[in-house]
């Protein structure tokens, strides 16, 4: 078997903040896409790259704010500006429509619709 790169695995330590199904999403993302080998580039993006990251590991918002939180830590850290959360959230409206439900008044089987939309 391969030995891991090093950069990869800080990476993936410091991706374990999220949910564990959105890690090797974003740690792919991260690595692969954006081309960060080590956490130095990962703390260096900005708000675009960071927007690109999240449109490719498809992240949920409230996921996307907790790891920008993290990344402002460090970026303190290392005497950096914080990245502006509002500026580099991706939050496209069809990744909050994907899951949205109407109800009617008139249905009441809630577990069928939850069933059949998520």
């Amino acid at each position: 078997m391969a030995e891991e790169n090093p950069g990869k695995e800080e990476i993936r330590e410091f991706l374990k903040i999220l949910r564990p199904e959105n890690i090797e999403n974003v740690l792919n993302a991260l690595y692969d896409d954006a081309q960060c080998d080590e956490m130095e580039c990962v703390i260096n993006q900005d708000s675009d790259e960071w927007k690109s990251v999240f449109e490719n590991a498809k992240l949920a918002p409230a996921q996307q704010k907790k790891l920008l939180i993290k990344v402002n830590e460090s970026r303190k850290e290392k005497k950096m500006e914080p990245l502006s959360i509002k500026d580099s959230v991706w939050n496209k409206s069809k990744l909050n429509k994907k899951n949205r439900v109407i109800f009617s008044q008139k249905d009441r089987d809630w577990d069928l619709f939850l069933k059949i939309f998520c």
